[in-house]
């Protein structure tokens, strides 16, 4: 369907057809939302091409090493703009969390960003709502690889009830 110069389109998960969203081809949508219905395929991947591989820590989609090219990669495979959200998987002890957010590139540290949170169990078993949970989070600034990179300090994250 045509409207305003750009084609809207549905986005359906085989997981829930009763979670679609829908978006712009050109103009954009709710990436956070449609990235949300596909949160547990974001952790698989992030597992086999991430954490499999022996690399630890918290994975961050503005990373110049691994992150963007992972973002690039999803952004394709559910047709979203890459330059409206940003990610970051985080593996613990018990399990996974993956924050999804607006873009933070072009944000300064300190600012809050607001997003929502999918948990996981070490079984990838999604803990809680399937909608998320939301949360508001600090971002921050470090080095990698003489790049600075703006990220989500997850230890600054609120969730919100």
């Amino acid at each position: 369907m045509f409207i305003g110069g750009g084609e809207v389109k549905p986005n359906v998960p085989d997981s829930d057809t009763s979670k679609f969203t829908i978006s712009c081809k050109i103009h954009g949508g709710a990436e956070q939302e449609i990235l949300g219905n596909y949160s547990k395929d974001m952790l698989e991947m992030a597992i086999h091409d991430f954490y499999d591989k022996g690399k630890i820590g918290q994975l961050d989609s503005t990373g110049p090493n691994f992150g963007m090219k992972f973002k690039k990669t999803i952004a394709d495979k559910y047709g979203l703009n890459v330059d409206n959200f940003d990610f970051a998987v985080v593996k613990k002890s018990n399990g996974y969390s993956v924050y999804i957010f607006d873009a933070i590139v072009n944000r300064k540290p300190g600012e809050v960003v607001s997003g929502k949170v999918y948990e996981y169990d070490n079984q990838e078993v999604l803990i809680g709502s399937s909608e998320g949970q939301s949360f508001t989070g600090e971002i921050s600034s470090k080095p990698v690889d003489k790049v600075q990179i703006n990220y989500l300090n997850v230890g600054s994250v609120k969730l919100q009830k």
